[in-house]
């Protein structure tokens, strides 16, 4: 047994992954995503040209990680864990409410910044306005796909090239620049929450879960300001001193979040406990 939990970490897969590859695929498939973005201009669909570019590269990134998965022979079952039975999930869960306080400070404040520069492009950007089926990507697809491939492979990758404290702090300023120009700072925090929890509960069921909490938060928070008050964004009225009062709130908590549960050097990668697991 022993000799088999070797032999995987020598063969790591992740190390033969490049990610630069990604960005080829991102670039051909571009050509599509403008071809359908010119059809859609033709049709006077032009609201729905940004929404399908961020679908697009959504879609395509997916893509990109099953087909790694697929000729890398990289166990999806070992990256996504399974829920642990014993786990201390109150104090967990309790974090969902810091993280999403100060998510919407920072939200708050780069709409603030971003309203001085274009206020018409900062409109378009935290707008609320929304239908069913991109409700559904936004709260259910996109987690799934940011975290499988954040979290699931870009962690364990560079965890590979580096080491597993350096990984997430790099996956997490990807993660927050992927996020330019809605909310970079509070997607670089909790990206870095979301990569703790994945390497303390082994499951990337968790930075998931937490995920859609936090996108359907926000998104609660804007629709219900809607219907209560439809004439007043609620950027406008809140910003930018309630969004520093959030990130006051909230800012303590989430460091010691983080710093308690922060990956000390004997921790290791989720995808290679997850196959101790399995095979014991």
């Amino acid at each position: 047994m022993e000799n088999e939990k070797l032999d995987i970490r020598n063969k790591n897969p992740f190390q033969v992954i490049r990610i630069r590859s990604l960005l080829i695929w991102l670039m051909v498939s571009s050509i599509i995503a403008m071809l359908l973005a010119y059809q859609l201009k033709l049709r006077g669909m032009e609201g729905d040209v940004d929404y399908i570019w961020f679908l697009w590269f959504h879609l395509v990134v997916l893509a990109w990680c099953i087909y790694k998965f697929n000729k890398l022979n990289i166990s999806f079952t070992n990256l996504m864990g399974k829920l642990p039975r014993r786990y201390d999930w109150a104090s967990t869960i309790a974090m969902i409410v810091p993280l999403v306080v100060f998510s919407m400070g920072t939200g708050l404040i780069a709409y603030y910044l971003i309203s001085k520069v274009s206020t018409e492009f900062a409109q378009e950007t935290f707008s609320g306005d929304i239908s069913g089926l991109q409700l559904f990507f936004i709260i259910l697809l996109f987690p799934f796909v940011e975290e499988l491939f954040f979290r699931g492979v870009l962690l364990h990758r560079w965890s590979a090239k580096w080491d597993i404290k350096k990984a997430v702090i790099y996956s997490s300023l990807v993660f927050a620049t992927a996020h330019i120009p809605v909310n970079v700072l509070g997607a670089f925090v909790y990206g870095i929450a979301l990569s703790v929890l994945y390497i303390k509960t082994h499951t990337l069921i968790t930075p998931i879960i937490f995920h859609i909490l936090i996108n359907f938060s926000g998104l609660f928070i804007g629709v219900l300001w809607a219907d209560i008050s439809p004439e007043t964004n609620i950027y406008d009225f809140y910003q930018p001193w309630f969004g520093i009062l959030c990130m006051l709130i909230s800012l303590p908590w989430v460091i010691r979040f983080i710093y308690k549960n922060w990956p000390s050097r004997n921790w290791h990668e989720p995808y290679f406990i997850n196959h101790d697991i399995w095979r014991d």
